[in-house]
């Protein structure tokens, strides 16, 4: 990440667009987000950042809706099935 913030303020600044631009219907990818960040905030992030916050404010009991973003399904390398 760079950018002039400091890397703690981040989940801040995601909680604060979260807030702003997301409701029951409308969620945000995590590229919104980091163009959003960008825009608003000046901070530049990669996409692990973005989702590495947005699971910790999960993870807080924050209700958080995720965007449209695909899963990935590795298979397991013993048994072959994906989880």
């Amino acid at each position: 990440m760079t950018g002039m913030q400091p890397k703690k303020i981040l989940i801040l600044n995601i909680l604060e667009i979260l807030r702003k631009h997301t409701n029951e219907q409308k969620t945000l990818t995590r590229k919104e987000i980091g163009d959003l960040l960008q825009r608003e905030y000046g901070m530049t992030v990669d996409r692990k950042a973005v989702k590495r916050n947005r699971a910790d404010l999960m993870e807080a009991i924050y209700p958080v809706r995720t965007g449209t973003e695909q899963t990935r399904n590795v298979p397991n390398k013993e048994t072959g099935e994906t989880d």
